[in-house]
């Protein structure tokens, strides 16, 4: 066995112990936000990773948050295994937004194994049917004294610097502002403008972002041109 495989066999393990004790705080917010009389209206549960657990991968993809669809038989996710068959990255899925997503990984003319080469998390792994009631869901949690931002961010930065990944891709206008905004010390060259979401976290990990409308990322031509920024990157 070669010294690299040696070498990534042990980073994943080390990953793996790392990852189950980050989550800890996660699970304990989960449990807190149950207990918020007439939560259930917009909370769905918690799923961390829509992926399996790589150590540098090369491309971290990280959305605002799950959707409702991770809430089986009426009852609240508790997602914290990673996936070994994501439904966002399996081959015969035809979901628009799995569907979107490859086309975007295979546009970058790059060998990514949806598997070995990805880690899909989110900026919050609270689960909401949308974006409007994960804003409905924070102003309940806020009145609870929950510290929701502060321990979801310093996950994410933890998990970032676990993960090592080569470049992030932030899926969503929401997600790359939540990512940037709430690590102002810890990025730089920062880009927004109508056709460039971008900046460089920790001094040289590129930060993208693509906007999108709900599970659409616009036409061809726009998936491709952001399939060649992050074709530059890798």
């Amino acid at each position: 066995m070669s010294d690299f495989k040696i070498e990534s066999m042990e980073k994943g393990e080390e990953l793996r112990e790392k990852y189950y004790k980050l989550t800890e705080p996660i699970i304990e917010m989960d449990k807190k936000i149950k207990c918020i009389n007439g939560v259930e209206k917009y909370y769905r549960g918690i799923q961390i990773l829509h992926s399996r657990l790589n150590y540098n991968p090369k491309i971290l993809f990280l959305g605002i948050n799950p959707g409702g669809g991770c809430c089986r038989n009426g009852k609240p996710a508790k997602d914290i295994e990673p996936m070994l068959d994501s439904v966002h990255l399996r081959e015969d899925s035809k979901w628009t937004f799995a569907v979107n997503l490859k086309k975007l990984i295979k546009e970058t003319g790059k060998e990514i194994n949806f598997h070995s080469n990805i880690v899909f998390m989110n900026v919050f792994p609270f689960a909401t049917d949308n974006e409007t009631y994960l804003h409905k869901l924070f102003s309940m949690v806020k009145k609870q004294d929950i510290l929701v931002y502060k321990e979801c961010f310093k996950f994410l930065n933890e998990m970032v610097k676990a993960i090592n990944p080569q470049i992030i891709v932030c899926l969503g206008k929401s997600a790359f502002d939540f990512f940037v905004d709430k690590n102002t010390n810890d990025c730089n060259d920062i880009i927004r403008t109508k056709d460039n979401l971008s900046c460089k976290y920790k001094s040289d990990i590129p930060v993208f972002g693509i906007r999108r409308n709900r599970s659409s990322f616009g036409s061809n031509d726009k998936i491709q041109k952001f399939a060649k920024q992050i074709a530059e990157k890798l």
